[in-house]
């Protein structure tokens, strides 16, 4: 709500902080919902994961071997 207030006054672009580092799926998924009027989605890291999963396979990209996101599937 107070970023929506700060935008609301001309500001381009606000700093969401540290909880953004630690979840940013979800942090990022309350701010499309509130901005851009979005419905909330409750989404989990492993969800995110799945999705890039997918895109992985769909794609030439192949991820390292000791790729994190790799291994988080598991």
């Amino acid at each position: 709500a107070e970023a929506r207030e700060h935008l609301a006054r001309g500001v381009r672009g606000v700093m969401i902080g540290r909880a953004a580092f630690k979840q940013p799926w979800r942090v990022l998924a309350e701010a499309d919902a509130e901005i851009y009027g979005e419905p909330a989605r409750d989404i989990t890291r492993r969800a995110v994961l799945a999705q890039y999963a997918c895109k992985w396979r769909s794609t030439s990209y192949v991820p390292p071997s000791n790729s994190n996101a790799k291994q988080s599937l598991k």
